[in-house]
């Protein structure tokens, strides 16, 4: 979910604090009436607001108005919501170049270290790989837990710590996003090879866009061109996520019909949402499932710690089965 209504998808650069405080009052707005984890805006969001309203009512500049906003939204604790607009200037590193990091001890202190780049994306394409350590953006230090924020449409430049222990800086082009409800610069969403001896790849970026009819069809086509192999790897490390185009992986896995989830109108997760969860089927574990290429073999499937939402629900949809190896560490 996203907050980008027409009502403020242009942004002035000086605002009020009547602007100020009539977009904090949609933002809301929209919350109430379009957030997916109703349950979520409880008493203690309700005082998280209380507390946030005169920071952002009283934001002295454009970028810290927008970074309250965005402080607040985090109070929720979950993923896929965020406070954007059509003018907006700037993205999150993830978003912005297609890679995810994790902090940890280096010679230089606790630092960034670049995890999972996805081709096709800013980062790799800047010649940035897994395991630099991330030192500065535009010659300003960044150290955890404070994350980095990248000028879109603009070069930035990074300096990092490659795999050969030699400093070097990078110019990176952030691209604005196409379309004003995509915002960030999509990757290579699905790449597949055989690696040999009768083993298939398969990566997954991300699963786009609310249906995922794109990313469903590309991911059939690149699992119909590996063509026989006896098992395949479908790497979801670093995957950010995304809409229902999951259910095309989940259904590969598993050729017979079983539920994989449920859903529940406002009115019912409003009122006892733990308990229409146990009455509700979600369990997707079948010992018979195989993913279905032209002929079937067993799958693995791996997944690291940094992944979420749409690529963590096939990795439960088929955990447990015994003819399936899952690597990584899932979250909650």
């Amino acid at each position: 979910m996203t907050s980008n209504s027409a009502a403020i998808s242009a942004l002035p650069v000086h605002l009020s604090i009547r602007d100020r405080r009539a977009i904090l009052d949609r933002v809301l707005a929209a919350l109430r009436k379009r957030f997916y984890s109703p349950e979520k805006l409880n008493d203690d969001w309700q005082a998280a607001v209380d507390h946030y309203r005169p920071i952002i009512e009283g934001a002295s500049t454009t970028d810290t108005f927008e970074q309250a906003v965005s402080d607040l939204l985090k109070e929720l604790h979950t993923s896929h919501l965020g406070f954007f607009h059509s003018t907006a200037r700037r993205a999150s590193s993830r978003a912005a170049l297609s890679a995810t990091y994790l902090s940890d001890e280096t010679q230089y202190g606790n630092l960034w270290i670049f995890q999972d780049v996805h081709s096709g994306g800013a980062a790799s394409i800047a010649g940035i790989e897994s395991g630099d350590i991330l030192l500065s953006v535009d010659e300003r230090g960044i150290i955890p837990p404070e994350h980095p924020v990248f000028a879109m449409g603009k070069q930035t430049s990074v300096e990092i710590v490659s795999g050969d222990g030699l400093r070097h800086t990078v110019s990176v082009n952030v691209t604005r996003p196409k379309g004003k409800k995509l915002h960030f610069a999509q990757p290579t969403l699905v790449e597949a090879r055989k690696l040999g001896n009768g083993l298939g790849y398969l990566k997954i970026a991300m699963f786009p866009g609310m249906v995922g009819v794109e990313v469903a069809n590309e991911i059939s086509n690149a699992v119909e061109k590996l063509g026989s192999v006896d098992s395949l790897i479908i790497d979801l490390r670093g995957n950010t996520g995304g809409g229902i185009g999951a259910l095309r992986v989940m259904s590969m896995l598993t050729p017979e019909r079983i539920p994989v989830g449920f859903a529940l109108d406002r009115q019912r997760v409003m009122t006892d949402l733990e308990s229409e969860k146990q009455r509700a089927v979600c369990a997707c574990d079948d010992d018979k499932a195989t993913y279905r290429a032209s002929n079937r073999g067993s799958g693995q499937e791996v997944i690291p710690r940094n992944d979420c939402s749409s690529g963590e629900s096939a990795y439960r949809q088929r955990r447990g089965n015994d003819r399936r190896v899952c690597a990584g560490k899932q979250l909650g």
